[in-house]
């Protein structure tokens, strides 16, 4: 940094001002900086800054399913909102094994990422122990958690399977089965919830024959219908 002052005819702490963000510089010295830089090379140091500032510019991000297309759509529109935010966004995929999600969230606190966002897996006791212990900003994604207070971006479960369910029934159809996931996260709680009151709100009765379970996989869901 003191090579760029010199060759940009200004102190450190100007160039400092400048990289980090700290203060603001005026736009002719901002100019002579940047031309510095370019002319020596010099190349800023993101982890020595992340120490000086407290702060990585980081957020770890955890998701079942990576393959999943609503997922897929999820992380995509994240990581977008955090580039022009000016963030990196750590992506680790659990595959629904908690033991897996407890190991990603400690390397990516390791990682000293400014906030977390979890789609959960497993038990929420454990997950509430995680965020507890975090220190840092956390945000539950599709699947929210009793007992563990943080904010949530969740989605209408019941409702949207309500609306999708009654779609069918005003198609004149009456025998609708039902292929979910896993019932111990909330959106599979939601949508049985939805699927259930659809078929009363009908009149039509509910046949447990016609509900399976499965795990999120495509294979999962054509042998459900076999």
């Amino acid at each position: 940094m003191l090579h760029v002052a010199e060759a940009a005819r200004v102190s450190v702490a100007t160039v400092s001002a400048l990289i980090n963000g700290t203060a603001t510089v005026s736009p002719e010295l901002s100019q002579r900086i940047e031309q510095a830089i370019r002319d020596i090379g010099y190349k800023r140091n993101a982890i020595a800054r992340s120490l000086k500032m407290g702060t990585t510019r980081t957020i770890g991000l955890t998701v079942p399913h990576i393959t999943n297309p609503f997922f897929t759509d999820v992380v995509s529109v994240i990581q977008q909102a955090f580039d022009r935010a000016g963030y990196a966004v750590m992506l680790c995929c659990t595959d629904e094994d908690l033991n897996t999600q407890d190991d990603q969230i400690k390397l990516l606190l390791d990682r000293m990422v400014d906030g977390l966002i979890v789609a959960r897996v497993g038990d929420g006791a454990i997950l509430k122990r995680i965020v507890d212990d975090a220190n840092v900003p956390v945000v539950l994604l599709d699947r929210i958690c009793k007992g563990v207070d943080t904010d949530a971006v969740v989605l209408d479960n019941q409702r949207a399977v309500f609306d999708a369910i009654t779609y069918l029934i005003n198609l004149g159809h009456r025998r609708i089965g039902y292929i979910t996931g896993t019932s111990d996260i909330s959106p599979m709680h939601d949508r049985m919830a939805g699927y259930r009151e659809a078929l009363h709100a009908a009149g039509l009765p509910i046949a447990e024959e016609l509900i399976r379970f499965g795990n999120f996989h495509e294979i999962d869901g054509y042998n459900a219908t076999m």
